[in-house]
């Protein structure tokens, strides 16, 4: 698949979003954490090391992101330009090595479960995984096979991409204190993580709130 125009037009509305009054609101809680800088390419090895480790191959969309514009240009940045926080792709290659064994599982979501689906997988995973302390980033348990953390909206809230299974490169946003009984994963409506992406850019230029449009 070629993605060059759209990598180019991301890149585009990138430099606009960065210098443009019109770029992210000032008020995002998440703007202090990736200061507008830019972005630059991911080395191809460590993609390549990243897969072949964990036996997957990342959905080719934001494989393309990453190889174009995947972490900061400037040090002691941990996160690139993006929804909220910003993205944690930056960095995650080279830091995320334990606990991501289940990243080549067909992932248990879909955009149509129903809350009692998700009720009735806890229980067959069993509640003891809910209530366990998870790392800012990843997922390790079975609850969340198949799918890697992109991106924090804060109060335990991430956003994830799915890696495995039929709905491979969807993203969802969900609550990980699943004690809370907060929220359910939630898909976005979004074909692939570049139109994803290029939505929430085009909302940074015309100053329109980022809605998650679920499916």
């Amino acid at each position: 698949m070629d993605f060059r125009e759209q990598i180019l037009r991301i890149k585009q509305k990138l430099e606009v979003v960065r210098f443009n009054c019109l770029s992210p609101n000032p008020k995002s809680i998440g703007a202090t954490y990736w200061f507008y800088e830019g972005n630059e390419p991911v080395d191809l090895s460590l993609i390549n090391e990243f897969e072949l480790r964990h036996q997957i191959r990342l959905p080719e969309e934001y494989r393309a992101f990453l190889i174009a514009m995947g972490q900061p240009n400037r040090s002691g940045i941990s996160r690139i330009i993006g929804p909220s926080y910003g993205l944690n792709s930056g960095y995650l290659l080279d830091e995320i090595s334990e606990g991501t064994h289940w990243l080549n599982r067909s992932c248990h979501f879909f955009p149509e479960m129903t809350f009692d689906d998700f009720l009735n997988l806890r229980k067959t995973l069993g509640e003891d995984d809910y209530f366990q302390s998870r790392g800012s980033l990843d997922m390790p348990f079975e609850l969340f096979q198949g799918t890697l953390n992109i991106a924090d909206t804060g109060c335990a809230g991430v956003i994830a991409i799915v890696i495995a299974g039929p709905y491979r490169g969807k993203l969802f946003t969900v609550n990980e204190q699943f004690e809370l009984d907060i929220d359910m994963p939630e898909f976005y409506q979004d074909s692939n993580f570049l139109d994803w992406y290029e939505r929430w850019l085009d909302c940074c230029l015309t100053d329109k709130k980022f809605e998650h449009h679920f499916t």
